[in-house]
């Protein structure tokens, strides 16, 4: 082989070397910048991570405030119903499923509003008039016994509110205050 021929072999390979460096470096580069990319990305989700840490304890705060405040509301909605109920005790809850339970305990058992008998329902739905912020009770009782209407017009009397009570049954006692209708 000839000098020449070994000088452009060398240059070949040089040339074939400077080409393959060249790819590297390329290669490199593009390698720099995708790891400074993936620290930018890491970086925004560690952002994003604590800014959801923070957002998830603002919405746990926010929902027992929640809680309570419905807590205090149906507290204060089981006492108004509670006062004129002639019988049990109302029960409005906020269940752990965020559920709302409107029932009634009758002392044996707690019932939901859809089980109660017509005689209960027509207990039950002037006491939650009355939770509700009712001021006037229009009472369709005939489905009331005639203990249960006599203590409801105690109850109702007490409460102080205007009420119309239509009824087949005479009740035992009829407050003073109250004008009785007969037909």
């Amino acid at each position: 082989m000839s000098e020449k021929q070994l000088l452009i072999d060398y240059i070949n390979g040089m040339e074939a070397s400077l080409k393959d460096l060249q790819g590297k470096k390329d290669l490199f580069l593009k390698a720099k910048g995708l790891h400074e990319e993936t620290e930018k990305l890491r970086a925004e989700s560690n952002r994003t991570r604590d800014e959801l840490g923070t957002e998830k304890t603002n919405l746990k705060d926010l929902t027992e405030r929640k809680n309570a405040a419905m807590q205090t509301v149906t507290a204060a909605m089981s006492r108004r119903m509670n006062e004129v109920l002639p019988a049990g005790s109302a029960m409005v809850e906020i269940r752990e499923d965020g559920s709302l339970f409107i029932g009634w305990n009758n002392g044996k058992v707690s019932v939901p509003y859809s089980g109660l008998s017509g005689g209960e329902k027509a207990a039950f739905d002037p006491a939650l008039c009355r939770a509700l912020g009712g001021s006037i009770l229009l009472v369709e009782a005939a489905e009331m016994d005639g203990e249960h209407l006599t203590e409801a017009l105690r109850k109702y009397e007490a409460a102080d509110m205007q009420c119309i009570v239509s009824s087949c049954h005479q009740p035992k006692v009829i407050p003073l205050a109250w004008k009785v209708v007969t037909l």
